[in-house]
């Protein structure tokens, strides 16, 4: 049976916005099924036709054996979470593993609960999105993407999708942007500083709230630092449509 979770559940206290997933939501497994149980109704998902592409797999439902062959849909699609449930909406935001190392590749879906639509959000590889947060007109969707190294070199950065206005558009047409929060202090590849993200917050529509914690390594020790607040515009952030993971030539 495949495993389906409920991310972003570390951290408690969000103000504003609209809940992480998942209070109001739960999640079942039958076969093929994702289950999602609410207290106003009920829908399955078809995890079968989770649109995978080629390009987007670590690895292939066809070449594994044994457990992870059991447990293996579509093309690649190994696991999964709700990162975070748009009740008004009937959708949610479906973070699946095609590939099954710690770090791996991973696709983000919007799919619509009524009609069991899948969009394509976005593609990356890490180990996970957590602390996903709407914004309170339910047109930014922020999250952390985490990385998970050896000791102290497990960090995560912020991102923010702009999902558009919830009443202009048809989502399931229209691509979405997306804008990296520039990271705290010295955080170019090989520094010695690191954050971990501790809560993701709305203070208005446009006003997202981060907090975290930074520390540094030290010999072999991780050494904290501060734990630091920050609250940045969204209109004020760089967004661009994002990339695909293009993975055949692995």
């Amino acid at each position: 049976m495949l495993m389906w979770l409920c991310a972003g559940m570390v951290a408690a206290g969000q103000t504003g916005g609209i809940p992480r997933c998942c209070p109001g939501l739960q999640v079942e497994s039958r076969g093929e099924q994702m289950i999602l149980l609410s207290d106003a109704a009920t829908w399955a998902v078809d995890l079968s036709r989770i649109p995978v592409a080629e390009n987007e797999c670590g690895s292939s439902c066809a070449t594994v054996t044994g457990p992870l062959r059991e447990r293996c849909y579509g093309k690649c699609v190994f696991g999964g979470a709700i990162v975070a449930f748009d009740q008004p909406a009937h959708r949610v935001f479906l973070q699946v593993s095609t590939g099954f190392s710690t770090n791996r590749p991973l696709v983000l879906f919007e799919v619509d609960l009524n009609t069991g639509s899948f969009q394509r959000l976005l593609s990356s590889f890490s180990a996970g999105f957590t602390h996903a947060t709407m914004s309170p007109d339910r047109q930014y969707l922020a999250y952390a993407k985490w990385t998970v190294g050896g000791g102290c070199l497990s960090a995560a950065s912020v991102a923010v999708v702009d999902l558009g206005p919830a009443q202009a558009r048809d989502r399931l047409q229209e691509p979405v942007h997306v804008a990296e929060v520039p990271r705290p202090g010295n955080q170019a590849v090989g520094a010695e500083e690191f954050q971990q993200v501790l809560r993701i917050g709305w203070q208005s529509a446009y006003e997202l709230e981060i907090e975290e914690s930074r520390y540094r390594i030290k010999g072999l020790d991780c050494e904290p630092l501060d734990n630091i607040r920050r609250v940045m515009d969204v209109r004020a952030m760089r967004f661009v449509k994002p990339q695909p993971l293009d993975l055949s030539g692995k």
